[in-house]
């Protein structure tokens, strides 16, 4: 603000009062670059810095941080910041989505209170925050696969996750037998993971990758028990006339982790199922028919106890006892060179 004053001065060199003759204001300078524009940057704020642009101390700004690179006013996903009371061209604007692209735009207001042209000073991006728990974590969960789902916490629509699950806890990276997998392209945070050991306790842990690179820490979200493997069907090992050796079968090869408390395989006789068997697929059946039909079919429990599906029944007959007459001697009459009674 400037003001006019003015006086008359007589030729011999007196003076009148000095009168003023009303102010005016000069025109807005537009804001310009600061030497580092923001600072700060956290998962919801950051500070930005501008210079005057030559606009005379206690100049008020409004500072706008948009989600879009050209400004729309009154877009309701700006966050918008005032300086007033008037201070330092800087101001902090928050809430802000985490891992978020930002732009920023700032315009000075006259002492009159009218907003000059709001200019472009960059962009920048928001912190990842570490992704929270969902309301159901694990499901569809097999002897070897799991779906899992987070919380977003806060980060904006397609962020980049990485989901692990380990064997151990708490998290140790780059073990080889942890399972992997990044939501690439980005998606809801959830992920579809396979390759897991069956019978054993998985841990969920999650982070958020930073469109600008880095990483939020990782978040432990929970563990759960994949299956055991469910048996494929049975085959015997042995048959006699009153036993059979039944071996309950998985596809690829053995059982594996049956060694685990509560963990144990069951063979059905006839539809009636047998004692489990800790640690082993093997069932000897004893006291049977001679030469008899006999079914079976197996189940397994993985470490909580919880039973694996039922495959078809299988079938086999015992064996059948030769009976010898007259008390075990066998007798022969009428012995000829090509014939035998």
């Amino acid at each position: 603000t400037y003001y006019a004053v003015a006086r008359t001065v007589a030729h011999a060199g007196n003076a009148t009062a000095l009168v003023l003759l009303g102010s005016t204001v000069t025109t807005l300078a537009l804001p310009g670059s600061a030497v580092s524009t923001f600072s700060a940057v956290a998962e919801a704020a950051f500070t930005a810095s501008w210079s005057s642009g030559g606009n005379a101390p206690g100049t008020r700004y409004l500072a706008v941080a948009s989600t879009a690179p050209a400004l729309t006013l009154g877009d309701a996903a700006n966050v918008t910041a005032s300086t007033e009371p008037e201070g330092a061209p800087s101001a902090v604007l928050s809430p802000l989505a985490a891992n978020a692209s930002y732009y920023l735009f700032v315009a000075a207001v006259s002492r009159a209170g009218l907003v000059g042209p709001y200019v472009a000073l960059g962009s920048t991006v928001t912190a990842p925050a570490v992704p929270g728990s969902a309301v159901s974590t694990f499901t569809a969960v097999s002897s070897d696969t799991a779906a899992v789902a987070w919380g977003a916490a806060g980060n904006a629509g397609g962020t980049l996750y990485q989901a692990v699950l380990s064997t151990r806890t708490p998290f140790i990276d780059g073990l080889a037998e942890n399972v992997a997998v990044t939501t690439v392209p980005a998606g809801s945070p959830a992920a579809a993971m396979s390759g897991l050991a069956p019978n054993t306790t998985h841990y969920l842990f999650v982070r958020s990758l930073g469109r600008a690179g880095g990483a939020s820490a990782y978040a432990a979200l929970g563990a759960t028990v994949t299956a055991a493997q469910a048996p494929s069907g049975v085959y015997f090992a042995d048959i006699a006339s009153t036993s059979v050796v039944a071996v309950a079968s998985v596809t690829g090869g053995a059982f594996r982790n049956l060694a685990l408390p509560q963990s144990a395989v069951n063979i059905s006789l006839n539809g009636v199922f047998q004692a489990w068997v800790a640690g082993s697929s093997v069932a000897v059946s004893s006291g049977l028919t001679p030469n008899t039909s006999y079914a079976f079919r197996a189940k397994a429990r993985n470490l909580l106890g919880v039973d694996t599906p039922e495959p078809a029944l299988i079938s086999t007959y015992t064996l059948a006892v030769a009976t010898l007459p007259h008390g075990g001697t066998a007798r022969f009459s009428s012995v000829f060179r090509s014939s035998v009674t």
